[in-house]
């Protein structure tokens, strides 16, 4: 069983779309980059301003993991109602709550009792105590899925949080309304939909923000960044109803390739939007991501050109097939990649070089992965397996 689970994290799934392996694993190794590149603020190393800017940016891969699921999960959704004419419930949520739950409690229980031990073990400074006893109360956060509108211990849980409100909404409002309308008609809802939480972002950006410390209301509750979603859907509508995407991309791939470069360079310029003239634009940073990482998404679809052929590299495979356990774990390998620095050279924060940080990201990347490749073998793995079991 333990060899069985170990060879599926590097089992190529013929019932996946390669290509997409490809953007997941890309999606996940932007967003640890990022989280990494932030511990050196602080440090007398200072990288070239457009690359640190552009670095710190690539937390726009939970952008791509939002497009991801919107159209996966729709797809799946939308496949069921055509073929059945009705959404099986029960069935999905059976599947949701087994490839979610068991390694995120597990994560939130081991962390829980890490940070208890270290209060109630370790000496440390009263006050330290004090804030960390603090903060780990709202850890309760976390387990009802509500930090992206409550902050919580974890600092990046929220996006769990968001996901876990798709899941509960979609399928009743595919069920009761979307899936119902004809396919014009859904091309119009879906940009209604796309639209609102842009709306949303601007009201509360020039009328209740009051500094920059508040920005994380304005990127994560889902009423303002549920549009990720609304993109892959509308992708997945438009892959499976047309020939759009097959015959329209071969033609114009240049063309794509030159806007994908242009709005993903744009939204990833932190202090150009961060400046006084431009800080109008902070709301439509999101929908810059979001229009290139669709258009990396369709040219991955098409299938048929070398950035898919590139995104199907089997190197992908086990980095997707474990990415949910490396975003969890990201925090915990990033604190063990600097432990291994310090019993390396404990003068190491005043020594940091290029290598240095180098390293320090590719360390962070592959105790990830190692974490996260245990846990899925020895918790996602057998509940996906269960999953299967229970909805033949």
């Amino acid at each position: 069983m333990i060899s069985e689970n170990i060879a599926s994290v590097f089992k190529k799934n013929n019932e996946e779309i390669q290509s997409l392996n490809g953007l997941r694993a890309i999606a996940i190794l932007f967003v640890i980059i990022t989280h990494t590149a932030e511990i050196f603020d602080n440090s007398n190393y200072q990288i070239n301003t457009i690359v640190r800017d552009v670095l710190y940016n690539l937390r726009s891969g939970v952008d791509l993991f939002f497009i991801l699921s919107g159209f996966l999960i729709s797809g799946g959704l939308y496949n069921s109602f055509k073929k059945h004419g009705k959404i099986n419930f029960k069935n999905f949520y059976i599947k949701r709550s087994l490839r979610i739950f068991p390694a995120f409690y597990i994560f939130l229980i081991l962390t829980f009792v890490a940070a208890k031990v270290q209060i109630t073990f370790i000496p440390i400074d009263n006050s330290l105590r004090e804030e960390l006893t603090i903060k780990l109360a709202a850890l309760f956060y976390d387990f009802i899925y509500i930090a992206n509108y409550i902050i919580s211990y974890h600092p990046h849980t929220w996006t769990l949080a968001l996901e876990e409100q798709f899941y509960i909404i979609f399928p009743l409002f595919a069920s009761i309304f979307l899936f119902k309308l004809n396919f014009r008609s859904r091309l119009a809802a879906y940009a209604v939909l796309y639209t609102i939480p842009l709306l949303f972002r601007i009201l509360v950006h020039f009328s209740f923000l009051s500094s920059p410390s508040e920005l994380y209301l304005l990127f994560r509750p889902f009423h303002l960044r549920y549009d990720g979603f609304i993109l892959g859907i509308c992708i997945m509508d438009v892959y499976y109803n047309t020939k759009v995407i097959q015959n329209i991309l071969p033609r114009n791939f240049v063309l794509i390739n030159i806007f994908t470069f242009v709005f993903f360079t744009a939204g990833h310029l932190k202090n150009f939007y961060n400046s006084i003239d431009f800080h109008f634009m902070i709301p439509f940073q999101v929908n810059l991501y979001q229009a290139a990482y669709a258009l990396i998404f369709i040219t991955a679809l098409n299938g048929k050109n070398r950035v898919a052929d590139f995104l199907k590299l089997r190197f992908f495979t086990p980095i997707a097939r474990v990415s949910y356990g490396m975003y969890l774990w990201q925090f915990i390998a990033l604190m063990l990649a600097g432990f291994v620095f310090v019993l390396y050279d404990s003068n190491i924060q005043h020594k940091i070089n290029l290598l240095v940080y180098i390293l320090m990201h590719i360390l962070t990347i592959i105790i990830s992965f190692l974490i996260a490749f245990f846990f899925y073998v020895f918790t996602e793995r057998p509940f996906l397996l269960l999953k299967k079991r229970l909805t033949r």
